[in-house]
């Protein structure tokens, strides 16, 4: 956008009334003209924290002593902490979509998420949104519309082992992507809007959602275990209302100390490697491949590890006794609600059924020893 400064008193508001506004938080002015010459009304308005931080803040190198105590409770280890700090301060200088988000974990009344929700909606007022799993999954999320911050309180997806990783999905939609639709009830048309928010998401559950292989949008931080209101420093705040007041009181100097930090896009897309994260990770595993690439190559020690009861009987039926096939509703007594998913795996892979004194099988070793499962094409 050009830098020209155009007040409300060179336009026809009326005449600007009947375009399209746009929004747009990484332009400042309300009114400015494009590069292809158009002139445009932005929808977006500073906030009085966005304005002060961007405009007026004075760099300081201390952070407040009440913000301080706060952080240290909710992302106690320094690096995670500084990341998390580099990373709002960003944001802040530009108002563009960041490349990652972040998952705070750890027990309930740690304050990650009284504390960060608050902290949230104190800067970006109208352009924060606090929001649960359904509002993020659901077909319709206007609600999302137009935010620059977006909270998921007690983030969790309760879903079956197998069902589709619906939140999963809609991060990977949002996060890091400069563009994104936001379907409205009853609407005429649907168009990508221009997308600047950050998310975070505080859970007490350990693995809120699955990660997809190869995740770089997530960053996962663990709180430490204690009660926030049990500390000696806190037990005289005992309501909310105490805490947003002082978060309030030290807002400004908060943001001062947010002015001094150096940013850069590469440190913004970091990803910490961490316990909190490789949990998730492992959880992320899907089993159903575990599962069929241990039956395949008669991977006993992979299958102990995933399910101790099922390798046990995989193992006395194919490797001891060194059996071709096994009955269908064997393999389903031995797997469980798992059957379906696995069956429909290693057909994918190869795996082929006949019929076995009349009882429907599963070719799964047709060589009969020890050897990798390899597809024989000759058996119907």
């Amino acid at each position: 956008a050009s830098e020209e400064k155009i007040t409300a008193a060179d336009i026809n508001v009326a005449t600007l009334e009947e375009r399209y506004p746009i929004f747009d938080p990484t332009v400042r002015e309300r009114f400015f003209i494009t590069p292809q010459g158009e002139l445009m009304f932005n929808e977006f308005k500073r906030t009085p924290a966005i304005f002060y931080f961007q405009e007026e803040a004075k760099p300081c190198t201390t952070m407040p002593k009440y913000y301080q105590l706060l952080l240290n409770n909710v992302i106690p280890i320094k690096e995670e902490q500084e990341l998390w700090l580099h990373n709002l301060a960003y944001h802040l200088t530009f108002l563009q979509v960041p490349q990652t988000m972040t998952v705070v974990t750890g027990a309930g009344g740690t304050g990650k998420g009284t504390v960060l929700n608050d902290l949230h909606e104190m800067i970006y007022k109208e352009y924060h949104a606090t929001v649960s799993v359904a509002d993020m999954t659901k077909q319709f999320r206007g609600l999302l519309k137009h935010k620059l911050s977006v909270f998921v309180d007690e983030g969790e997806e309760r879903t079956s082992t197998f069902a589709p990783p619906k939140l999963t999905k809609t991060f990977k939609e949002l996060v890091g992507n400069s563009k994104a639709t936001f379907e409205l009830k009853n609407a005429n048309s649907i168009h990508p809007d221009l997308h600047c928010a950050k998310y975070t998401l505080a859970t007490n559950a350990s693995v809120p959602f699955k990660f997809e292989n190869g995740d770089r949008r997530t960053n996962v931080f663990q709180t430490k275990d204690t009660n926030i209101t049990t500390l000696p420093w806190f037990k005289d705040l005992g309501t909310h209302e105490d805490l947003m007041k002082n978060l309030q009181l030290n807002l400004e100097p908060f943001l001062d100390y947010l002015k001094s930090i150096d940013v850069s896009a590469a440190r913004s897309r970091t990803i910490v490697h961490n316990k909190a994260r490789a949990e998730i990770e492992q959880a992320s595993v899907n089993r159903v491949a575990v599962y069929v690439d241990a039956i395949l190559s008669l991977d006993v020690e992979a299958l102990y590890e995933i399910d101790h009861d099922f390798a046990e009987w995989f193992e006395q039926h194919f490797v001891t006794a060194g059996k071709a096939t096994c009955s269908v509703r064997d393999m389903k007594d031995a797997l469980g609600d798992l059957y379906n998913a696995v069956s429909k795996a290693l057909k994918v892979r190869g795996v082929t059924t006949k019929k076995v004194n009349q009882v429907r099988s599963l070719v799964i070793n047709p060589q009969g020893s020890s050897k990798p499962f390899e597809p024989d094409l000759s058996l119907d």
